[in-house]
């Protein structure tokens, strides 16, 4: 499988930023968006909201279907090897998904929002959390690694 060149994804990135902005009247941030459409954010237009968070798994079919890499699975032989398969694996992808969402509403929003909006407009509490979020990830990652017994 070809990956796209990093220029396309990137050009891609500031569009959906500013379009989002454009057609909401909001900055780009998934979990805000999330929120809107649950009903838990003020004024936050749920329509748009809505239609920005189908775009993203409709892109993301696209992409996949265009890259003749399309396969849809719960979880990949990496997560069964190390939380296993059938209701423990699906155990852990819900608790770490109930993680992401307290994660999120602590950091006041997530990677998309901190890292692609927060830094370029040079929000403080984005400076912090943006190095934060990929800090804790590599280290996350190396732990998971030796744990696993995989290369880091």
């Amino acid at each position: 499988m070809e990956s796209w060149p990093f220029w396309v994804g990137a050009l891609a990135l500031g569009g959906i930023a500013v379009g989002a902005l454009a057609v909401s009247g909001r900055p780009l941030g998934v979990s805000g968006f999330v929120s809107a459409v649950l009903g838990r954010s003020g004024g936050a237009p749920r329509t748009s909201s809505a239609l920005f968070l189908v775009g993203i798994v409709l892109g993301g079919l696209l992409a996949a279907t265009s890259s003749g890499a399309l396969s849809l699975s719960v979880a990949d032989a990496e997560h069964a090897r190390f939380f296993g398969s059938g209701a423990t694996g699906l155990f852990a992808l819900l608790v770490g998904g109930t993680l992401v969402g307290f994660g999120t509403a602590w950091a006041g929003g997530c990677t998309s929002g901190h890292g692609l909006v927060g830094v370029s407009r040079l929000q403080p509490g984005s400076l912090v959390a943006t190095p934060a979020f990929f800090g804790t990830a590599v280290l996350v990652s190396l732990i998971l690694s030796r744990l696993v017994g995989g290369a880091a």
